[in-house]
């Protein structure tokens, strides 16, 4: 195989989104791994949960675009440690739900006051016109704003 027929990673966009997103993410997750023993997953449960109170594992799922074993993991890390509790739903029993404990919600408010860009810094780097362009919510599938 040809050297022109490898796949050019440096400019093929979904490996440049992936590779921002996970520094982006580890950045972040040094901060709340030394501060407050979360995880990246853990982290973005405990989010998506105090934003979103009593969605199902795969609710999560479908609104983080984690993998549904890791969360699985996660949930049950977080239930462990007394950050989540999980019920079965009133209107459907074969549905289990997630809810922040009274440690998860302490958690997560801390969480809301440390993830602003301007606390990490994210982007500062960029002119006031780039990062409108690095502003791509409209890109996730079902995102609320």
């Amino acid at each position: 195989m040809e050297n022109s027929e490898l796949l050019n990673l440096e400019e093929f966009l979904p490996y440049r989104l992936s590779v921002l997103s996970n520094t982006v993410s580890r950045g972040i997750s040094a901060a709340y791994v030394d501060r407050f023993g979360l995880s990246i997953r853990e982290w973005r449960i405990i989010a998506v949960l105090g934003r979103y109170p009593g969605l199902s594992a795969a609710e999560i799922v479908k609104l983080t675009a984690m993998d549904k074993v890791a969360v699985s993991r996660a949930v049950s890390r977080l239930t462990g440690k007394g950050r989540l509790t999980r019920s079965l739903s009133d209107a459907d029993k074969r549905r289990s739900v997630l809810v922040l404990s009274k440690e998860g919600k302490r958690l997560s408010l801390l969480l809301v006051g440390k993830t602003s860009d301007d606390k990490f810094g994210i982007l500062k780097p960029f002119t006031v016109v780039k990062q409108s362009v690095y502003r791509v919510d409209y890109l996730i599938p079902g995102y609320v704003s």
